[in-house]
């Protein structure tokens, strides 16, 4: 019984490993394209991933899904979301299509693109990527790392709407970024809302050399 319990661990602490190699590996795509390149959004595939601290929330569905989308191709993403709070780290790509939204988080069409003035909607679900967001709270910080910069907003609120509430990704009186998952965080079946956290713009922080951003200092835009 000690050697087959042996056996297991060392069985789990493998594949945990190799997700973590292969989200690694994810993460340094966007990392290798060439920073003269402009940023691209009109992709018809996208995925993101995520960093391996985050995966332990995540239902071994989510789990099954996301090992099944690493067979498809998918291009580079635009941009890689952080939330230091809840160690999240993940590529953003285009549009939300089911293979997107299995592999990481999707850029929300209808919306203005990482880097532009306005209201930028990322969508993730709710039992893989965006899980911790419940975890999330006024005050906290969300940075878009993009090519040349990264770009922090500051949580201004977390609230639930019904899924036909489309108001929340007009634009707002600042540059912002809406992150949209399912509620609640924990179910089967259809989700009867969507919890949104909103951020406002505050600052804006050139990239090193190997494309991470220095501290970040908030200093509110306004």
């Amino acid at each position: 019984m000690l050697l087959c319990g042996l056996l297991l661990l060392v069985l789990f602490a493998g594949e945990r490993i190799g997700r973590s190699v292969l989200i690694r590996a994810e993460l340094e795509r966007f990392g290798e394209i060439d920073s003269t390149q402009p940023i691209q959004s009109s992709g018809t595939l996208s995925l993101a991933s995520g960093s391996p601290s985050n995966l332990k929330w995540w239902s071994r569905s989510a789990i099954a899904k996301y090992r099944r989308s690493l067979t498809k191709h998918i291009d580079p993403p635009m941009a890689v979301l952080r939330i230091p709070k809840v160690r999240l780290e993940a590529p953003i790509f285009e549009g939300t299509n089911a293979l997107v939204l299995d592999r990481g988080l999707g850029h929300i069409s209808a919306t203005v693109v990482p880097g532009a003035d306005g209201n930028i909607g990322i969508a993730g679900h709710r039992d893989s990527f965006f899980r911790t967001l419940k975890y999330i709270g006024v005050g906290d910080v969300i940075e878009v790392v993009m090519h040349r910069r990264t770009d922090a907003y500051v949580v201004d609120r977390t609230f639930r709407v019904n899924p036909q509430d489309l108001w929340v990704l007009e634009p707002r009186s600042v540059a912002s970024i809406t992150l949209v998952t399912c509620y609640p965080f924990y179910g089967i079946g259809k989700a009867a809302q969507r919890y949104i956290v909103q951020a406002s713009f505050a600052t804006s922080i050139a990239n090193a050399p190997n494309g991470e951003p220095g501290d970040v200092e908030l200093v509110n835009s306004n």
